[in-house]
């Protein structure tokens, strides 16, 4: 693939969420952000909890991108939901941090 396609691959992805909602692809957009938000569910991303007091809660944000399969050329619709971790303050927001890291044998 030349580096040109990839950049409008790259160019074309929506920047926000109100930009994949208003995009001609909208559905593929919903349904990656459904994938997305089916699979946080399924490994226990978060907890709900009430807002209490003047604690903040962390705010999220949308990453988009169309990804091609190189075994197939099918273009893929991607969603990520970021927490956006640097307005946490440590021993305020959080107490402990946990990174998943893979071992050496499961890759």
């Amino acid at each position: 693939m030349r580096a040109d396609a990839l950049l409008t691959l790259a160019d074309s992805s929506p920047r926000t969420y109100k930009e994949a909602l208003n995009a001609p692809d909208k559905e593929l957009w919903l349904a990656a952000i459904k994938k997305e938000l089916n699979s946080m569910d399924k490994l226990q991303v978060w907890e709900i909890v009430e807002q209490h007091g003047n604690f903040k809660l962390i705010g999220t944000m949308w990453v988009f991108r169309l990804k091609k399969d190189h075994s197939n050329g099918e273009i893929k619709h991607k969603a990520r939901l970021c927490a956006q971790g640097f307005m946490q303050t440590q021993g305020i927001n959080f107490e402990k941090t946990y990174t998943p890291t893979g071992r050496l044998n499961s890759l």
